[in-house]
């Protein structure tokens, strides 16, 4: 269901959304007084919420340094088209929730990482 830079997040997955924004809603990322879009009004854009929780540290690194980058190619369900589609995201700001905490490795690692991706293209 949800794959970033050839990463299989499925087994982490506690939530997942897609939100269908219109080019001027708020929150969308976008604004009218951006030109970028090359001037056609409308268009929808995909933005993906999921809550992923990790019990490896490894992977847990990994996700973050992916969301640090400017583009994440994403593999992703989606409900309009009932397939897996492949578009390119950025990321909105994210949040980790440490709920354990960290012992040279005695406790184990509870964390949950809830984060939004927003595609650079129109659908």
């Amino acid at each position: 269901m949800l794959e970033l830079n050839g990463v299989n997040y499925d087994d982490n997955l506690i939530s997942y959304e897609l939100e269908k924004s219109q080019l001027w809603t708020p929150n969308s990322g976008r604004s009218y007084g951006d030109m970028s879009w090359g001037g056609t009004v409308g268009g929808n854009f995909t933005k993906i919420k999921a809550s992923l929780y990790f019990e490896n540290p490894q992977k847990l690194s990994t996700l973050e340094t992916t969301l640090l980058s400017g583009s994440i190619n994403a593999n992703f369900y989606d409900t309009r088209t009932r397939t897996i589609r492949n578009k390119v995201f950025y990321r909105a700001n994210y949040t980790v929730k440490i709920n354990g905490y960290y012992d040279d490795g005695a406790e184990q690692y509870f964390d949950l990482i809830e984060i939004t991706l927003v595609d650079h293209d129109r659908d």
